[in-house]
């Protein structure tokens, strides 16, 4: 009977709901649009990644290896 109650608690609180709305601190997300999710995935190019990262702070670290951003523009390869 334990059992039961706990499967059909979980299954109530993980089940899909009409509202796919996700609400953090009282700010509420719409879903996106289908243009808006075609802006969002489409192909991107290496100028884009390029200025980003140009963009950037270059003493700044993306990632945990501590590689600077300024190593990365400086042996930026075309």
């Amino acid at each position: 009977m334990m059992k039961e109650m706990v499967k059909e608690f979980y299954k109530n609180k993980m089940s899909a709901i009409e509202d796919i709305g996700v609400k953090l601190d009282s700010v509420e997300f719409k879903a996106i649009t289908d243009s808006d999710n075609l802006l969002l995935t489409k192909p991107f190019k290496e100028k884009e990644i390029k200025d980003a990262i140009w963009n950037c702070n270059s003493r700044k670290s993306p990632g945990s290896n501590g590689i600077s951003l300024n190593f990365i523009k400086k042996h930026w390869v075309y």
